[in-house]
């Protein structure tokens, strides 16, 4: 089965606080996800306003394969404002759980449903690709769920979000929604994971099993509080442990994130699945020790499929093999009378730099301390 993905960096991954991408920023981003392959770039809300509006005529465009869309209210006047904004495709939200509904209509879901029915007449009156969204959907009640996504075959929609909105689902919860969901509805179905529990690139993967056959993520999973499913570590996943086909170019991966983290000033961590910078660094002396005899025997992912370079750098935990096998590789001599005095060294510069040493580093104590003696 092909994954398609919805990349909403632009949108909900801007609506982390304090991240406020340039127009020039979000052009670029727009072009890198566009020749990564994503198959729908959701890049902003124009009900913000005459200049968003602006900006998004011009983001618009860009991407020469990807298709395009706005994420909109319930609203008309919603819709216009994507028309203003030269959008040809809209998604449109609406609260589907009763508590959130009440609190954000007088009459509750049975108002939220006119209101998305109503502006779905007026959408596709206008010609445009419709998606909906299911916010909060994790809270609602699923047969009522599903019943509603029965009745969206009068319109031309193109898929249907299932928004875990406070990432409160287990994979087995998830499981069983998006099975009743996509039992339900001949439309195509798209998770959309929030990672307050950690949970949310485990949640698109059920998912996935389950019936659904997009994903909505963001670049290393940027969003909201605990951020959003990360695109880098679903794709992967999906390709590796469940065996579907994924399309994105994974050696983009990388740069992107890079690109991303350097526009919202948001460091990468260290350990961030596939794309963080240590992910394929080894230091412990019997991890070296077999990984340089066998890759895989430490590694789930080729680092090459990734855009990554494997590593062995050096610490506290290094062991002979790692120093041995530094020294024979440059021809220098490795018995016992300079691989032991250099591992000490090795071990006190970690402690006390609270981090590891690159091999330039070790050539360093090398030469001034046991060649110098």
């Amino acid at each position: 089965m092909r994954i398609s993905f919805c990349d909403t960096t632009l949108r909900d991954g801007e609506q982390a606080p304090g991240i406020s991408f340039h127009l020039h920023e979000r052009q670029i981003i727009a072009r890198m996800l566009d020749e990564l392959g994503v198959d729908v770039l959701e890049i902003g809300i124009p009900a913000m306003g005459k200049q968003e509006q602006a900006e998004l005529r011009k983001i618009l465009t860009i991407p020469k394969r990807a298709q395009v869309c706005t994420w909109n209210r319930a609203r008309k006047e919603d819709i216009d404002a994507s028309i203003a904004s030269a959008a040809t495709s809209v998604h449109i939200s609406i609260p589907i759980s009763q508590d959130m509904a009440a609190l954000k209509f007088r009459q509750g879901l049975s108002k939220a449903l006119d209101m998305l029915y109503s502006t779905l007449d007026y959408a596709c009156g206008k010609d445009l690709r419709v998606s909906v969204g299911f916010e909060d959907a994790s809270r609602a009640n699923p047969f009522l769920m599903a019943q509603v996504a029965a009745n969206l075959s009068q319109w031309p929609v193109q898929r249907i979000r299932f928004a875990d909105t406070i990432g409160i689902l287990t994979p087995t919860d998830t499981t069983q929604q998006i099975s009743l969901l996509s039992q339900a509805s001949t439309i195509p179905i798209e998770f959309h994971g929030h990672n307050d529990f950690g949970l949310a690139v485990a949640n698109s993967l059920a998912a996935l099993e389950s019936g659904a056959s997009w994903v909505s993520t963001t670049v290393f999973g940027l969003g909201e509080r605990a951020g959003n499913a990360s695109m880098e570590t679903v794709a992967i996943a999906a390709r590796q442990l469940l065996g579907m086909q994924v399309d994105l170019n994974s050696l983009l991966f990388v740069k992107l994130a890079q690109t991303v983290a350097a526009f919202a000033k948001r460091a990468i961590p260290l350990d961030q699945p596939v794309i963080g910078p240590a992910v394929f660094m080894h230091e412990s002396g019997i991890h070296v020790d077999a990984t340089l005899k066998q890759p895989g025997c430490y590694e789930a992912i080729d680092p090459s499929t990734v855009g990554q370079k494997r590593a062995i750098v050096y610490g506290r935990h290094s062991g002979r093999h790692s120093v041995s096998h530094l020294l024979e590789s440059n021809g220098e001599p490795c018995d016992n009378s300079v691989i032991e005095p250099l591992l000490v060294a090795i071990q006190e510069a970690a402690r006390e730099r609270k981090s590891f040493l690159s091999s330039e580093d070790v050539w360093t104590l090398y030469h001034n301390r046991i060649q110098r003696g």
